[in-house]
């Protein structure tokens, strides 16, 4: 057994090799639960609001408070956990996310639910900081965007199949099995991660490099806002697709669950193209996917009595383009860190769900004081301010 790059090694390579992407598929299988768990929400919150007989808006801060707890959790609270060791980490995190679920599924009352949803969040935030990066280390040379179109194509998987299935679970069947099968799944997991992954230390280079640093970088300063206006955009929607499919497009709320699968399905192409997507394309990839998601959205806001057939391609390229940005933003931030990646990770992972929570307030606001239609405008116009700050160059060699 040798000790390289932070990660335990035995002398057989071609074992360890296998060894490892099999790890990172069990981390692709983890990334599945806390998406879903994060998302799940969004599809049933009129069973959730008709359980506790409170109104959509009030039901909706279970996600805004969720990404804002995860955004903090991040940046403040990854910092005291980066010198454990990786496997006993993840571990740690899924039995927790677990725990947190399970209160969910069982809670009494709102405020039993929100306890629950806070304690799943700080694990997600620090889950998200540090898989990215782990993921790039279990990997072989030269398959760094590969690893880590792995591991985030389990959003794409959360959205094709496990979101969907949950949320026609939830109208049967109930909202809290589909939280309980959740808390179980990650308890699972967990066994699954400690016989696959390989022991990975804290990587010493981290101690160089300061969350002051990484933020004043200038590459990485003009990106981390990109993400959050882009996600803010992305949620500001997304958070109400059931209310702007149903009217834009006019589809049935008993259908909604296939439109979401269609969603997701779009979603899995858009994670396999990404994985395509050379490190010096990222940002060429990145601009264009965002100006088609503000293109689609925007239609559907801007559209009146829109066909069938329209409406789907409009939320193919809206499916596609989320999880095509997922992976790039993520490679992009890999790529201008100094270090490993975890602190940069940290801050990445906070404006992401900065804009999840900012997005599903700002959505859920329009709503009430406006229209659907409004809020997809708006939606919209956040991509396209991402866009317009990601024009200036931006060279992908990290700067010293």
């Amino acid at each position: 057994m040798k000790l390289q790059n932070g990660i335990c090694e035995h002398e057989d390579d071609n074992n360890e090799k296998k060894a490892y992407w099999f790890a990172i598929v069990v981390l692709s299988l983890s990334a599945i639960i806390f998406v879903t768990a994060e998302l799940l929400p969004i599809g049933v919150l009129q069973e959730i609001g008709d359980t506790y007989q409170q109104p959509v808006g009030k039901i909706g801060l279970i996600i805004t408070g969720y990404a804002w707890v995860v955004a903090f959790s991040a940046v403040f609270v990854t910092s005291l956990f980066l010198k454990i060791e990786r496997r006993i980490l993840i571990i740690i995190l899924l039995i927790s996310f677990g725990l947190s679920n399970i209160i969910v599924s069982l809670s009494p009352n709102l405020t039993v639910l929100y306890i629950g949803r806070v304690i799943g969040a700080f694990s997600h935030g620090i889950f998200w900081s540090i898989v990215g990066p782990l993921a790039v280390r279990l990997s072989s040379e030269g398959g760094k965007v590969r690893a880590t179109a792995l591991v985030f194509g389990g959003i794409a998987i959360a959205s094709v199949g496990v979101v969907p299935l949950a949320t026609l679970v939830s109208q049967r069947i109930g909202w809290e099995l589909s939280f309980f099968i959740l808390g179980l799944s990650a308890l699972v997991i967990s066994i699954f991660v400690r016989l696959s992954m390989p022991v990975v230390q804290h990587d010493k280079a981290q101690k160089t490099t300061s969350l002051m640093r990484v933020i004043t970088q200038p590459y990485l300063r003009r990106t981390f806002p990109v993400t959050a206006l882009a996600l803010c955009g992305n949620y500001c929607a997304f958070t109400y697709i059931g209310p702007l499919v149903e009217t834009q497009i006019g589809i049935s709320h008993a259908k909604f669950p296939l439109f979401l699968l269609l969603f997701g399905v779009a979603g899995v192409a858009g994670n396999f193209i990404s994985g395509f997507v050379s490190d010096k394309n990222l940002v060429l990839a990145t601009r264009i996917t965002l100006l088609l998601m503000a293109l689609s959205v925007g239609s559907m806001g801007f559209l009146t009595d829109i066909s069938l057939g329209t409406g789907i391609f409009m939320m193919v390229l809206w499916g596609a383009g989320i999880c095509i940005i997922t992976v790039t933003l993520q490679s992009l931030v890999l790529n201008l860190a100094e270090d490993s990646g975890e602190r940069p990770s940290s801050v990445h992972v906070a404006m992401f769900n900065i804009g999840i929570g900012s997005g599903a307030f700002l959505g859920g606001v329009l709503l009430d004081g406006f229209n659907i239609a409004t809020v997809a405008l708006t939606a919209s116009g956040l991509m396209l301010l991402a866009l317009v700050l990601l024009l200036p160059k931006i060279s992908l060699t990290p700067q010293k």
